[in-house]
């Protein structure tokens, strides 16, 4: 009987993801499956962790934000007692998540799944411990907008992750609105559904009542910090 080794090459998308000794990268979006490239783009300093969510904070196959020692416990009951058998239960739960920057372009929210984009590209260079994204959107009206969104959690300060969001309008003005939130994922509630059928109605409030910035083509960006006590 004859059996041939499975080469781990030959289970590699090199289209999708291109050798570097320095990181790991995506070329296409929507290609790899969420959960998989959740994962695959997680950043952890052993104390503060997040899974490679979009920054949009919109689809995702599982949300999570975690700090290490942040459990629940509960008692387990047994039909009849016996030693050796556990007596409490554990399990890992989601911090608040502040994760999500939603950025909408003329009260068009960006959603990667349902949007057209050019130039994508994400990767992870592991010298530096950044998780980078970039790419052109082009919105329903044929603007063209560059985002770029980066992520670290810091390996000097264990408490610390540091998000930032960069918008430039290429070609056309356009009313801009970028919203950061901090969201409970522990309760499995869908905020989605509820905000996307909500839209700005000026300017200066965005679509989940967060300031926005709105002008000429240009550049406007966002930094956030997370952090714990």
């Amino acid at each position: 009987m004859h059996h041939s080794g499975v080469d781990p090459a030959d289970l590699l998308d090199r289209e999708n993801n291109p050798v570097d000794e320095w990181g790991w990268h995506e070329r296409i979006p929507e290609r790899t499956p969420l959960g998989v490239s959740e994962s695959l783009f997680a950043l952890s300093n052993g104390y503060l962790g997040m899974r490679g969510n979009p920054a949009e904070g919109r689809d995702s196959a599982e949300h999570g934000t975690f700090i290490n020692g942040v459990h629940e416990t509960w008692d387990i009951e047994h039909a009849e007692n016996a030693y050796g058998l556990a007596r409490e239960g554990q399990a890992i739960v989601q911090v608040p998540d502040a994760k999500a920057m939603r950025l909408y372009i003329d009260d068009e929210p960006l959603r990667l799944g349902a949007v057209e984009v050019e130039d994508y590209g994400r990767g992870i260079d592991f010298r530096e411990g950044v998780e980078r994204r970039s790419f052109i959107w082009r919105t329903s009206a044929g603007k063209r907008v560059r985002v770029i969104t980066d992520r670290m959690v810091s390996f000097q300060e264990r408490h610390l992750a540091i998000m930032s969001l960069e918008v430039e309008l290429l070609d056309a003005d356009a009313a801009v609105v970028v919203s950061s939130q901090i969201l409970n994922r522990q309760d499995g509630e869908d905020e989605f559904s509820t905000i996307l059928g909500h839209h700005a109605t000026s300017t200066e409030s965005g679509p989940d009542g967060a300031t926005g910035a709105a002008g000429a083509a240009g550049t406007a960006g966002i930094a956030g910090t997370a952090g714990t006590a």
